[in-house]
Formats: structure tokens, sequence, C-alpha cells
């Protein structure tokens, strides 16, 4: 189904309060540029009941996850927060057109992520009438279309994914269970075909999470992993070509559900007080830096890294930036909680997304 874009309405106003606890000064909000709606008079809402059939929660619906891939914008939209209703559909914003690229029997998007030319989409809570049997991930290209492949024993969430470029390996990681529905534990599969077969490459007895694993990327010669029990996480690492997983010395733990994020040869992981950072170099170890604002809880994707320039979206709604991880400048705010944030080169924009009845997604020229 092809959307095309209305007339452009006027910019919203952004808004005028800003924190005084900023450690640099900020524009007033007459001065700052101003987010535009990605698609003028849209109403995601009516799209997506209309694209699913299924109700939604209108408080918290929208599109948790957002992924640019050379000249499109793939986009996750929830019926509520991921994890929390059925309901799941991806869209890609191509050609100034949304173009729908199917539905998920899941209860939500979580991650979005490519490898090469494939879109890979971990199959967060399945459902619909999928079960706890196996979990699920997604792979999307323009030639073959959504394909789901449900081949992950005892999976109940698939959360972060990461591909390799050297190795070709795909990494999921999840929550399981070890075949009972009640034991559990964080897993880290590993594919070789894009996720046609699996392999087990970690699970709670090598310290990745006794709980849930939730999201795994690669650093310099490591892979880190967040991971960790039912009230909190930690971080993980283990050389790219194996060995013994051992903890990132943290100052405090890390939030369980806010994925990584990579910003200048440093790893970033949110803190579980949600307004800090933990930063994790490349020789494994970390740092701890304070927020002047604090990040919503339902922002799985809470940051975007634009050349040497990081923005974080606040709970209010405030976008921030900082080359430095100290000083920070409110740029932009929306109307709506935000629930994700990414950067798209091919426009050298940002792309954000709120949630409720008057869920939308939002651009903002970086160059502003």
């Amino acid at each position: 189904m092809l959307i095309a874009p209305l007339r452009r309405r006027a910019w919203i106003t952004v808004l005028a309060a800003v924190a005084a606890s900023c450690t640099t000064p900020v524009e007033t909000a007459e001065e700052l540029p101003q987010l535009e709606p990605l698609i003028s008079s849209m109403s995601y809402l009516e799209w997506f009941v209309q694209q699913t059939g299924l109700p939604v929660d209108s408080s918290l619906f929208g599109a948790y996850a957002i992924h640019p891939l050379g000249d499109a914008v793939y986009l996750g939209f929830s019926a509520s927060r991921p994890l929390a209703k059925d309901g799941a559909l991806v869209a890609a914003y191509r050609g100034d057109q949304l173009v729908t690229i199917g539905q998920l029997q899941e209860q939500g998007v979580w991650d979005i992520t490519n490898a090469g030319e494939t879109v890979v989409i971990p199959g967060v809570d399945p459902c619909c009438p999928d079960g706890w049997e196996s979990g699920n991930v997604y792979t999307y290209t323009t030639d073959t279309g959504l394909i789901k492949h449900r081949n992950l024993p005892n999976v109940i969430h698939a959360f972060g994914s990461w591909y390799s470029e050297p190795s070709g390996t795909l990494y999921v990681t999840t929550g399981s269970h070890l075949g009972d529905n009640a034991t559990w534990t964080g897993q880290i599969w590993q594919s070789s075909d894009l996720g046609a077969s699996w392999t087990v490459t970690a699970d709670r007895d090598d310290g990745i999470g006794d709980f849930r694993s939730y999201d795994i990327v690669e650093h310099g010669d490591h892979l880190l992993v967040l991971g960790g029990d039912s009230e909190s996480c930690m971080v993980v690492r283990r050389p790219t070509t194996g060995g013994v997983w051992s903890a990132v010395s943290l100052p405090a733990s890390a939030a369980c559900g806010q994925q990584f994020v990579s910003y200048e040869r440093q790893i970033l992981a949110l803190d579980a007080s949600f307004d800090a950072i933990h930063a994790v170099n490349e020789s494994g170890d970390a740092s701890w830096m304070a927020l002047p604002f604090r990040v919503g809880w339902p922002s799985v994707n809470w940051a975007a890294t634009a050349g040497r320039v990081l923005f974080v979206i606040a709970g209010d709604g405030r976008v921030f930036r900082t080359d430095d991880l100290v000083n920070w400048t409110f740029v932009a705010a929306t109307p709506d909680p935000p629930v994700a944030i990414s950067y798209w080169p091919e426009r050298d924009m940002l792309i954000v997304t709120t949630s409720g009845a008057e869920a939308t997604v939002w651009r903002l020229a970086v160059s502003d």
C-alpha cells in the first residue's frame, strides 16, 4: 500500500521550557529549528488499524523502531509499547511515500537492523496466534518481500540484533526458557545464513543474563552484550574470536530496555536511573556521565549519532545534542511523548517518532 504525502502544514512550535540544569546555554524556542511531519495530515493510528484490523492502546501506540537504510527509512509500529499488546506493522518511507512492508505476528517491534541490503527484524514477542514454543526473526528485501523465520526454539523474546560484516554472522539476543516456560535465561543466537538456521552461542551459564539478554554489538575486537536478571542489567564482553564472557565494571546498573548506541569509538548504555550514561571504550573501561534531563522509559531507541554529534530524546519531548557527553544543547521538542530517534544519512536529517492518539513521525534537518 502506498500513501502519498499531502500538502505540508506549518511546522509545530517547539516547547519554550528548557532544563535549568543544562551545562551550556540553550536557545529560546523562537531561535530553534522546528520539527516537521514526515507526512503531513497523516493519522498513523488509523492507518495501523486499517492495515492490521487490530485495536490499539491509544496512549502508547507508535513507531518504537526506526532504521534508515540507503534511500529508505524502515519504521516498526506497535499497537502499544513492545511486549504489551498484540499488533506489529513494518513500513518503509521511500520516495516520499509510506510503503507497507507487512504485518508481524508479534506484540510490537523492538529493533530493526540490516545485514547488507537485507532488513532484519527480531520478533519481540510471538502472538496472533504464535506461542512460546519458538521465537521469530523476520527478513526483508525488495526482491523477496517479508520472510518469517520461526526457528528459535524456546525463545519468548528476540530483542537486539547485530550483523558482523567481517564474519558474515548475524547475532540475536533473546529472553528464553529452558523448555518449561518457567526457567528463564538470556541467550545469544548466531546465524551464518541470515536467519535460515541458528546456533546458541551463549546463555545464562556464560554470564550474559539470568533473565534476558537485550542487545549485542561488535566493538573493536570484542562483542558487547546488555543483559541481566529481572531487576537490573550489566554489560559483558568477549573477544570476537571466542573465549570467556566478563563483566564490564560499571558504577551502577544499566537500563535493561534501552539499546546500545555507538558514539566516538565508545558504546553507550543508558543508566538504570534514566538520567546518566555509561560509556565503554574499546579496552573495556567504562566512564559515567550525568544527563541534565531524563530519558523516557518507553524509548528503546533513545539516541542517535550523526558524525561527531549525539542526539538524545528526553522523556518530556525535548531533543538534546552533545559532542562531548558533558555539554548538552536543547535543539527541538515534540508535542507528544517521544519513543524513538534515528539519523538518516541519505538526507542528513533526524527522524523522531512520538506515541499516542496523535502519534507522528517527525523530521529535522541536522544542518539546521
